[in-house]
């Protein structure tokens, strides 16, 4: 019965180094996922500053694209037609011309 007793508390001892052994494992690799959803958080603590920053730069850039086009209309209202130009001098040469008759 002795060694029915020895051979028990050898297979308890060894079912408890197998637990702990997994145990074991079970702690590194908890301790892994802690350590890469710190990582991730970090990395996407990052990404949404560079999204703020990127959105920053397109408002930025509408804007500068609306004040140009602004811009732009305004020179092309003032631009200077050559062929209402010319009408109006041939105009105004005929109105000359006749004036001089009188």
């Amino acid at each position: 019965m002795s060694e029915a007793l020895n051979e028990n508390e050898g297979q308890f001892e060894l079912s408890l180094f197998m637990d702990i052994t997994q145990f074991d494992e079970l702690e590194r690799r908890v301790s892994a996922l802690i350590d890469s959803q710190e990582k991730l958080k970090a990395h996407n603590r990052e990404l949404q500053a560079r999204v703020k920053s990127l959105e920053s730069q397109v408002n930025t850039s509408a804007e500068e694209a609306q004040r140009l086009m602004a811009e732009r209309d305004d020179l092309l209202a003032n631009q200077r037609d050559s062929k209402k130009e010319e009408l109006i001098r041939r105009k105004v040469s005929e109105m000359l011309t006749r004036l001089e008759g009188v």
